[in-house]
């Protein structure tokens, strides 16, 4: 059966939002999972409709569970698995990503407005934070080989938070997602943690690059989500982050020769973890360094 087209506009947490044919592929015709996000597009997608030098990215399972929805997190750690195994993901049996059989529905609508949804949240952001270290070895030897596979260059995905526009190697990257709403947690370990959102299910802890970068920075949790803002994932399985960003520009191969130092006076929240800068559609984009990037984002966790 063919699927159907992608309507001209599309539903983003009550907001009417233009489809975006560099971000958003065809709908894939899924009636289910309203409480994860939709249009959420692997980079062979963003590569094969943005004509920009655009690389796409192989090999990627395009699954920041690890494993489909079948399971709420899966992981290669037995423990870590029995722990997130022992969260009731009831949400999606018989709530809103469900059969919608819950009798809390009429009381609370939505399930992240229910207790039993935000308990399961903060369960499992401790078991994520306290039994899932970042393997960096593993992400800047990545990233060395994807470089050397495109021919000394690297492809990234280029895009905006706040004012500045920044990007990440794809091969760091699970998928870009529409926006989807952010379940805050008391007693915030870290400014940067906003708290955890749905991805096709799975909850995953949401990041604030931009309060991350600056301390003094202030965040709208209530305020609607720009047209064309998106969530990046970085990582895969159990170390799977969700990141807010304004806009992206989409997928762009990126050679070493055209990457520029750091100037001592650089005057921005992010160069901490910038690595260089380059020039793209007459911007200055900052490169950020994908394993020191993701310590600092780890470090907020705990």
């Amino acid at each position: 059966m063919a699927e159907p087209s992608a309507p001209p506009n599309r539903r983003v947490d009550g907001m009417d939002e233009p489809i975006d044919p560099r971000i958003d592929p065809p709908a894939s015709g899924r009636p289910d999972a309203p409480e994860a996000n939709g249009g959420r597009v692997g980079f062979a997608s963003v590569a094969q409709v943005d004509g920009r030098g655009s690389a796409p990215l192989s090999g990627h399972a395009h699954d920041p569970a690890g494993a489909g929805a079948s399971a709420l997190v899966r992981t290669d750690t037995p423990m870590l698995d029995a722990k997130v195994d022992a969260i009731d993901d009831c949400w999606r049996r018989i709530g809103i990503s469900g059969d919608r059989s819950c009798p809390e529905l009429a009381k609370y609508v939505r399930c992240r407005n229910c207790p039993v949804y935000a308990n399961a949240a903060v369960a499992l952001l401790d078991a994520l934070s306290v039994d899932a270290p970042i393997d960096i070895a593993q992400m800047e030897a990545a990233t060395d080989a994807h470089r050397n596979a495109h021919a000394r260059g690297r492809s990234c995905l280029v895009f905006r938070v706040g004012d500045e526009w920044l990007a990440l190697p794809t091969v760091v990257l699970g998928e870009v997602t529409a926006p989807s709403p952010v379940h805050s947690l008391p007693h915030r370990r870290h400014a940067a943690l906003l708290g955890v959102a749905p991805v096709r299910g799975a909850l995953l802890p949401c990041l604030s690059l931009a309060l991350l970068f600056d301390a003094n920075a202030v965040s709208d949790k209530d305020a609607q989500p720009a047209r064309g803002a998106r969530f990046l994932v970085l990582g895969q399985g159990r170390q799977a982050l969700a990141l807010p960003v304004e806009e992206v520009a989409g997928v762009h191969n990126v050679p070493d020769a055209t990457l520029l130092p750091l100037p001592a006076t650089l005057a921005r929240a992010s160069s901490h973890y910038t690595e260089a800068l380059f020039d793209h559609d007459g911007r200055t984009v900052g490169l950020l360094n994908a394993a020191m990037l993701r310590q600092a984002l780890a470090r907020s966790l705990s």
